[in-house]
């Protein structure tokens, strides 16, 4: 140990040459975690020499017995001596006593009813929290605290986890905790009033996260843009098939192109329609010269592609 002073004493005979000005402001009040109470914990501790601040950051003053403990002016002053300090040098400032408490954790039901909600936000970007089953609990911990959260099982409707909590490695409580959830999915909805016989465009919908059981809603801009509304939808309402009338480019019973191209080969020949079709949608046509059904994709206007293998 007297070794040890005898180092600590040369080294501080290099620093303070360099050293023009410090300064330890001591704290009135401070609250820790830990048990090791340090300059660095009760001060502010201003110098010119960065690495003289840091090696009275380092000082131990005490080691916490009771929750709180008060020191002196005076303590700090026999630790500082009894560290070699020259205190000629040093402006010793701030509080004449310094109270020291040890750090309460109060975990409650409500408590964990924020992390565990906290948690599943960020695990879960699309799923909405119906409710939370946790056991009644309330404890006061002094020190310093872990608390962990894992998740054990999981269904269609409950997340179930552990919540654990430990001191100094040591596992003080367990809970086990299940979560009620509802998925979350994107649906599409007015973004303002839409009156009947309106076109839809990209200006008057938005794409919005819901957990509601909506029978068939628009789920892709793309499926709904060009359609037609069949009554007035309200700002906010979640758009569904029923709503609209779609964009068909080919209807029903209507004539159409169908285009047959393959190996530099390209025929045209008329078809009827037996089925409304979007861009980009499979509908069966009707050759209108051989009575044939052709399998063709909408590419446009009364416009459809033929697919299949053989000539049409």
């Amino acid at each position: 140990m007297e070794r040890l002073k005898v180092s600590i004493f040369i080294l501080l005979l290099i620093f303070l040459p360099a050293l023009s000005k410090t300064e330890i402001r001591l704290k009135k009040e401070v609250e820790l975690e830990k048990d090791d109470v340090y300059l660095s914990d009760i001060a502010d501790i201003r110098s010119d020499n960065r690495k003289f601040a840091e090696f009275l950051s380092g000082i131990k003053i005490l080691k916490i017995k009771k929750k709180q403990e008060k020191i002196s002016k005076k303590y700090v002053t026999a630790v500082l001596k009894n560290n070699y300090i020259d205190l000629s040098r040093i402006s010793l400032t701030g509080s004449d006593y310094t109270i020291i408490r040890k750090k309460i954790h109060t975990i409650t039901q409500k408590s964990i009813e924020d992390e565990v909600k906290s948690y599943i936000k960020n695990r879960y970007r699309n799923l909405r929290i119906v409710s939370l089953n946790i056991p009644k609990i309330r404890m006061e911990i002094d020190g310093k605290i872990q608390k962990e959260i894992r998740e054990v099982n999981s269904t269609g409707s409950y997340i179930y986890l552990n919540y654990r909590i430990f001191k100094d490695g040591v596992e003080l409580k367990k809970l086990r905790i299940s979560v009620k959830y509802r998925k979350l999915r994107n649906v599409i909805a007015a973004k303002k009033y839409i009156k009947r016989g309106e076109i839809i465009t990209e200006d008057n919908i938005k794409v919005i996260k819901t957990d509601q059981n909506v029978r068939k809603p628009f789920t892709d801009t793309e499926d709904i843009i060009g359609s037609t509304a069949k009554r007035d939808i309200y700002e906010g309402e979640i758009i569904t098939e029923s709503m609209v009338v779609p964009d068909y480019k080919v209807k029903r019973k209507s004539y159409v192109k169908v285009i047959y191209s393959r190996n530099n080969i390209r025929i045209e020949i008329q078809g009827l329609a037996l089925e409304n079709g979007k861009l980009g949608d499979f509908i069966k046509v009707k050759n209108i010269s051989s009575g044939k059904i052709l399998v063709c994709k909408v590419i446009g206007k009364d416009t459809v592609l033929y697919t299949g293998g053989q000539q049409p």
